[in-house]
């Protein structure tokens, strides 16, 4: 039990999650217009506030399991770190 306890404040304060998810099969278009609405609400208050907007309510696992939570579609992955690396 001591050292699962130890892993778990391990990753609590030193791993970020990083979801890449596929924008075309999770897309923000009119087929659920309540879910894209608050996807739209959310960005625009997180862009206002200088925060990262995350998806599929992850959030509730930051800082219970992890440090920090970053979801991405996989272009905005591509333009945020691999276009860094070359």
């Amino acid at each position: 039990m001591q050292y699962y306890r130890r892993e778990y404040i391990f990753c609590r304060e030193h791993v970020n999650f990083i979801l890449v998810y596929n924008e075309s099969k999770n897309p923000d278009d009119h087929t659920k217009p309540v879910e894209n609405s608050r996807v739209a609400i959310g960005k625009y208050f997180s862009a206002k506030a200088n925060k990262k907007f995350v998806r599929f309510d992850l959030n509730r696992f930051k800082k219970i399991y992890f440090k920090d939570i970053y979801t991405y579609t996989e272009k905005e992955f591509e333009e945020e770190f691999l276009a860094n690396l070359s």
